[in-house]
């Protein structure tokens, strides 16, 4: 080796540090979603009386936060330091997970295509259960205000889907104000109106059918949901396909990096056999190549990140 280059295999220094950039920002994004799910829990006291986590009748939208922010957050730190630290074990666990994410939201696709009454149902079950919980936390309330006033709709298929709620059943033995009515996120709105009416939908439903409609929107939230869906195909297909490639993308340049270290490493060790090297010693050129900087100067083809941007 005396008087020559060592001349190999290089890790690709576009793809090392495109990984860590883009994963950077998905980590960063993950930590975000983990604080906004950890705050909003303790606002609501869950952190500090662990039982109440159980005591919730409906969806809690605070488990969105906390499982996107894990994940993201997970992925991102794999992805970043295993791209960084040209650490094979983590970019393959970047690379797998993704695409066990992948498969799953693949497999979801596939199943809500083929089970699409089965699904209605599901929606259907999923709604009015968070119906009868609407009172019971105050995220899942606003969850619900901004669905009926964004698709403009009242229960799942009909405002008297609000007869789950013991707030807004109509039975004689109801005390509430609200007996009979519904949320005022089901009114129709008074473009004249500034200031919203929170008692707007106060004995609505005790009124007819014929009257109920110049005041709330009688459309149900499941027929509205598809109908916005059949609207917005081209949108919502295109949203999927590109989250879908940049799954595959990431898959790809994880694996290409994960080769290159891998080609890397095994033309290294394949010389040193070849050479005999004494224990404990490496030349210079094969020595950056392994990333060992206690034994040679970094001569590596991929600078250090500069943090000083």
């Amino acid at each position: 080796m005396s008087g020559k280059h060592f001349k190999g295999h290089e890790v690709s220094c576009c793809i090392k540090y495109f990984i860590f950039g883009f994963n950077i920002i998905f980590w960063l994004l993950g930590v975000a979603f983990l604080g906004i799910g950890l705050w909003a829990w303790n606002e609501k006291g869950v952190l500090s009386n662990i039982s109440s986590i159980t005591d919730l009748g409906g969806f809690d939208p605070v488990w969105l936060f906390l499982v996107t922010g894990g994940v993201m957050f997970i992925l991102g730190f794999a992805g970043c330091i295993g791209a960084l630290r040209e650490n094979t074990l983590l970019l393959k666990f970047f690379s797998v997970f993704l695409g066990i994410i992948f498969f799953l939201e693949l497999t979801a696709g596939v199943l809500a295509f083929v089970f699409k009454d089965w699904i209605k149902d599901q929606l259907n079950f999923f709604i009015n259960n968070n119906i009868r919980a609407y009172r019971d936390d105050i995220d899942l309330q606003n969850l619900i205000d901004f669905t009926q006033e964004y698709w403009e709709c009242c229960g799942a298929f009909g405002a008297d889907d609000w007869n789950l709620n013991i707030y807004f059943n109509c039975t004689d033995t109801n005390p509430s104000r609200e007996k009979c009515g519904v949320p005022f996120s089901c009114c129709t709105k008074d473009p004249a109106e500034d200031v919203i009416n929170t008692q707007c939908g106060y004995d609505v439903r005790a009124k007819t059918d014929a009257e109920q409609k110049t005041y709330i929107h009688v459309k149900g939230c499941v027929p509205q949901f598809e109908k916005w869906l059949q609207d917005n195909l081209t949108v919502v297909a295109g949203i999927f396909i590109g989250v879908a490639l940049l799954q595959i993308f990431g898959i790809c340049l994880a694996q290409n990096l994960v080769s290159d270290i891998e080609a890397v490493r095994a033309t290294t060790f394949r010389l040193l056999a070849q050479h005999s090297y004494p224990l404990g010693y490496l030349p210079p050129q094969l020595a950056s190549q392994l990333g060992d900087r206690s034994t040679a100067p970094p001569t590596h083809s991929c600078p250090p990140p500069s943090l000083a941007g």
